[in-house]
Order: C-alpha cells, then structure tokens, then sequence
C-alpha cells in the first residue's frame, strides 16, 4: 500500500510540474480587436493565413496572422526566426517605420579602388590638344628631329644641284618651318652660273668677230687661205689650242659623259699628246686640277690630283656637286 501511495505521490508531481513549465511557456497575445489570449504558438499547426494557438489541454484557437498587434507580431519574428514558414507568414503584416525603410534601403557607398580611382581622375582632367600632346611625348621630339634631318639633307641637295653656298640653305634649312620655305625658294630660283674669265670672254669675241672664209680649189686665193691656215695650225701647235668650258646647265655632268668624252684621262699609260692635256673642276668644294680620272661611276667620279714633286692625291667628286668642267692643251 505504502508502494501505491508512493507512486501516485510521484505522479501528481510530474503532473503538477508539466503543468507549471506550460504555464510558464504560454504567451499572452492582445489581438486588434480588443481581447486577449493566453497560450502557445503550435509551430507545427500554423500556416500561412493562421496560427494555431494551444490555449489549453487539448484546446487550440486558430488566429488570422493580421488579428494580432504589431507588438505580438515582432515578438513572433524574433522568437520563431528560424522557422522560415512562420517568418513569412508575418513578415507581410508588420509595418515598417519610415525610419527603418530608410536604412533598408541605405546604399553604402564604398571608396573606388586606387586604379578606378586613376581612371576617373584621368577621365575628370580636360582633354589635351593634338599639339600639346605630341610635343609632350618622346616620340612626337623623335619624329620632329627626323623631320628636321630630312629638311636640312634637302636642303644640301638643293644647294648643290643650284650652285648656292651650301652652308646659307642648310643654315636656313634647319630652321623649324622656315626651313621648308626657304628650301621651296632656292629650288625655284635658277642656277647659278660662274662668270668666265676675261681670257675665256676676249677669246670667245675673237672667234665671234673673224669672218669664216672658204677657199675654192684653183682660185688665186687657195695658195695664200692654204699658207695662212698652215701658220695658224703651227701657232696652235707650240701655245695649244683654246681651253674647252662644260658647266651647269649646259652640260650635264654623269657618267655618260666622262666616258665618251674625255676618254684619253682613263688609260694608266697615256699617249704623248694627252700627256698635257689637264681636266679643271670647279665644284661647291671648291678647285681641282686633275691629271688622270681613276674610277667613275654611277653617281660620282674619282680623280687624281697633282700634290706636287710626282706625289698625286685621289679626290672623290659626286656629280651634283661639279659647277664646271674646263678642258686644258698645256
């Protein structure tokens, strides 16, 4: 007996605890329309339009998710976070604070990266003119220096193929723009040809002012026309006969020309009467006497100077450069 006693002491206090810890967990809810109501959300028998509430022993009421007040439905949002169906089904009826909305959607901005940084920097700036930046980079000064090369190297070759000083058209030449135009003007103008000699004039007047005179086999003037002939061509024996003048202009001075028309100053071995005979360059170098032409080809001819006491200098000559050729019979 004392067993049974015993017994139903432990169960009226398992029961009585039971109890007490369901009383403990139930929640009070104030609903909208006024009332209240003590008791446990069934997480398990909620869904989405209603909660189940256990009220008491074996009693539920099923409660619209809407009928409850905004501070019964945070609570819920904050006790049953994690489960993700209750969350949903009262996450629509809570209203939101303009406060709150506000830093919902408060965008942060985060600070750009150094090279987003650069780019916008780069972007921000004020373009540039073609000028300034060509001037501002080391290939804009290279291609400027070729430019300026190339129009100095124009300008020698004009000077050359004009008979002008060569160091007057290059000096303007490297002068920027200016340059372009003055190497425009020098090649416009003509060439400049050399004055002769009063010797060259006074023999040129003399041919000009003697009247050419034929003598007429068997008439009485053949004898005398045939002696005065003899006596000129022994005059032009001992002093030689005059200097023969080629310049620019005139005469153009290549390859061609040397060839065929001194070919006596080729040959190593020279015959007696060419041994006299001496070639006179006049060139924007300056003067050469040449005795003997060495080598020529397609763009200059090569020479052999007379240095005096048997020693002889070769001279390299580029045929823009020669003014004037004069052929001498010493």
């Amino acid at each position: 007996m004392r067993t049974v006693h015993h017994l139903r002491f432990i169960l009226g206090f398992l029961c009585a605890a039971a109890l007490l810890v369901s009383v403990g967990q139930a929640d009070t809810f104030r609903l909208n329309n006024g009332t209240t109501l003590t008791g446990e959300l069934v997480e398990s028998g909620s869904n989405d339009a209603n909660a189940l509430i256990r009220v008491g022993e074996g009693q539920f009421e099923r409660v619209p998710w809407g009928q409850f007040s905004q501070e019964d439905l945070k609570r819920l949002q904050e006790k049953y976070g994690r489960n993700k169906r209750i969350l949903e089904a009262v996450e629509p009826f809570i209203e939101v604070s303009a406060e709150e909305r506000a830093q919902k959607t408060e965008v942060t901005i985060k600070p750009p990266e150094p090279a987003v940084e650069a780019l916008q920097r780069e972007r921000a700036e004020p373009k540039r003119g073609f000028f300034p930046s060509f001037f501002q980079s080391g290939v804009g000064w290279f291609v400027v220096l070729v430019l300026l090369a190339a129009n100095v190297f124009a300008g020698y070759e004009i000077a050359i193929f004009r008979a002008q000083p060569v160091p007057l058209v290059t000096g303007l030449a490297a002068i920027p723009l200016l340059g372009f135009i003055s190497n425009l003007v020098f090649l416009a103008l003509p060439t400049r040809v050399e004055k002769k000699s009063e010797e060259d004039l006074a023999y040129e007047e003399q041919l000009a002012a003697e009247p050419q005179k034929f003598a007429v086999p068997g008439a009485p003037e053949a004898a005398a026309e045939a002696a005065a002939t003899a006596e000129v061509r022994a005059a032009q024996a001992v002093s030689g006969p005059p200097p023969e003048t080629f310049t620019r202009g005139q005469t153009t001075f290549n390859k061609r020309f040397f060839e065929t028309k001194f070919v006596s100053f080729f040959g190593i071995a020279r015959r007696e009467e060419d041994r006299r005979k001496t070639l006179h360059f006049k060139t924007s170098r300056g003067a050469f006497v040449a005795t003997r032409i060495s080598r020529i080809t397609a763009s200059d001819i090569h020479i052999l100077v007379d240095k005096g006491g048997g020693a002889t200098q070769e001279v390299g000559l580029q045929f823009v450069e020669i003014q004037e050729v004069t052929l001498h019979h010493q």
